[in-house]
């Protein structure tokens, strides 16, 4: 990997060639052939077109634009969390409703406290100081409307993840999200320096 650093092959970004060999970040690990995993930062991925180690890893030329590549990645990372807690509601591990989720919070239910980006300043700082008090974690979530609409329910500010593994996997994806929309580092910068990915099993198209 780019940042030469060892991280769980579950929190890497799966990277494959599409048509007329563009990069794709294919998140859902679905594609076709051979692949190559990298870290979700917009350094490893920049470090990985620059230095060609995407090309040498999936033994094809392969180009993109490292920006808009990790801009699709965390839309679809946020798409995928937020289908996740969707299913949460369907299955009772995803709570909704500030005075819901604050009472499972106090009682050490909940694993995962996902806030909407568009929160109003003292929900977010309430919601906030709720969760800082049993150390339930934190993630910044879309918009109040999106949160909303996933679960059926009009605008949703905060919601609860009592299941572990969901609030795990529904934590990462966020976080992967937030971090793939951070600025490009400046050329020549340490994240920059090089580049190796790991290649990832080949599958059948």
């Amino acid at each position: 990997m780019a940042c030469r650093t060892r991280t769980p092959g579950v929190e890497l970004i799966r990277a494959a060639a599409g048509p007329s060999h563009q990069l794709v970040l294919d998140i859902y690990k679905r594609m076709p052939g051979r692949g190559a995993n990298v870290c979700a930062t917009p350094g490893c991925v920049l470090a990985g077109l620059e230095r060609g180690a995407f090309s040498r890893a999936l033994k094809q030329p392969v180009e993109g634009d490292a920006r808009a590549l990790c801009d699709a990645a965390a839309g679809a990372l946020e798409e995928s969390a937020v289908q996740r807690l969707g299913i949460g509601r369907r299955n009772g591990s995803t709570r909704v409703g500030f005075d819901e989720v604050e009472r499972r919070v106090r009682a050490q239910e909940v694993k995962l406290l996902v806030l909407a980006v568009d929160a109003a300043e003292r929900t977010a700082r309430n919601a906030r100081q709720v969760a800082g008090f049993v150390g339930t974690p934190v993630a910044l979530g879309p918009s109040m409307a999106v949160l909303g609409a996933a679960m059926g329910r009009g605008d949703l500010a905060v919601l609860g993840v009592t299941e572990p593994a969901a609030a795990a996997d529904v934590a990462w994806r966020l976080q992967a999200a937030a971090r793939l929309r951070q600025p490009l580092p400046d050329k020549g910068s340490k994240a920059t320096k090089s580049a190796t990915v790991v290649e990832s099993g080949v599958t059948d198209a």
